[in-house]
C-alpha cells in the first residue's frame, strides 16, 4: 500500500526561492503548493486541507506572525514551521509563542529543513 503524500503549504514572498523549497520538498516525496500572500493561504485553508505549513514572516499583504493570529480566530488548526531571515531572539519567541511548531532561519539546510517537517508531521498525527 502506497504511503500518503504530505500536503505542505510554502507561504513564501519571493517565487524563486519558494520554488526552490518545492523543489526539494517534491524530491523528499512530499506534496506542495505555493502560496505569496497570507490573504490566499485564508481562503485557501477554509476549504482545503494541508498537513503543515512553512511560513515567511515578510509577506506582502500582512506579516506571517498576523496570518497565525487570523487562522486561531478562523479555528483553522496547521502545524506551522516559520521559515524567515527575521533571526532575533525576540522574533523566534514570539512566533514559537503565538503558535509556530519551529522556527528556521534563513539561510539553512534543505535535509535539515525536511528532517524537522517530518518531526513536526510526526508530533501532529
Amino acid at each position: 500500500m502506497a504511503k500518503i503524500k504530505p500536503l505542505i503549504l510554502i507561504v513564501e514572498d519571493n517565487p524563486d526561492m519558494a520554488n526552490l523549497i518545492s523543489d526539494h520538498l517534491e524530491g523528499a516525496g512530499m506534496l506542495t503548493q505555493i502560496h505569496h500572500r497570507a490573504s490566499n493561504v485564508i481562503r485557501y485553508l477554509q476549504s482545503n486541507y494541508a498537513n503543515l505549513m512553512l511560513l515567511d514572516i515578510n509577506l506582502p499583504d500582512e506579516s506571517g506572525f498576523t496570518l497565525v493570529e487570523k487562522l486561531k480566530i478562523e479555528n483553522i488548526e496547521i502545524p506551522i514551521i516559520f521559515l524567515t531571515g527575521h533571526d532575533s531572539e525576540s522574533d523566534r519567541i514570539k512566533g514559537l509563542d503565538i503558535g509556530g511548531d519551529d522556527y528556521i532561519t534563513k539561510p539553512f539546510s534543505f535535509s535539515e529543513l525536511v528532517a524537522r517537517i517530518k518531526a513536526v508531521l510526526r508530533r501532529s498525527e
